[in-house]
């Protein structure tokens, strides 16, 4: 969290802290926004270029936003136990709901679709958590390279290339 503080006040010197609103329905937002923030929240969102469309209505020109993405197994004590399960059995009968294991170059490569530039400004892996489940890997995921697949944490910079 140090690093995103610091590039924020580097980027934006005159960033506002009373300004700050906490917003869980993009409807609710009345003002275009110059920075989102989302902590543990991306993993979550299925359908994310369709947040994107949604939220490019809603964001200035040149805006950007700080995402935290935690990519690790959220009910497991192994970060990436929930690798070992093809999509069809992970949809049909373990996801508890909302974990979508989307890998961080799925994130990155919504935000570019979408029109967003995407900085990684930190990055998290767990070679030895990986290693303990490698050969258990199901072939769903044998598409991601291995950074991909052992990142257990990044935080996403994104600025709205398009107004």
């Amino acid at each position: 969290d140090e690093i995103c503080h610091r590039d924020i006040l580097k980027r934006f010197s005159s960033f506002e802290k009373d300004r700050v609103v906490r917003v869980s329905r993009l409807e609710s937002i009345t003002d275009l926004a110059d920075i989102v923030f989302s902590h543990a929240v991306l993993e979550h969102v299925y359908n994310l270029e369709e947040v994107l469309r949604a939220l490019r209505m809603h964001l200035k020109t040149s805006a950007c936003m700080i995402h935290s993405v935690d990519y690790r197994d959220h009910f497991n004590k192994y970060p990436f136990h929930f690798l070992q399960f093809s999509n069809t059995a992970w949809r049909r009968f373990l996801n508890p709901g909302d974990l979508t294991r989307h890998r961080i170059s799925d994130h990155i490569r919504s935000f570019c679709d979408s029109g967003f530039s995407v900085e990684v400004l930190d990055r998290k892996s767990d070679m030895k958590g990986y290693g303990r489940i490698k050969k258990h890997v199901h072939r769903d995921f044998l598409r991601y390279p291995p950074e991909d697949l052992t990142t257990v944490s990044a935080i996403l910079f994104v600025v709205n290339e398009r107004g």
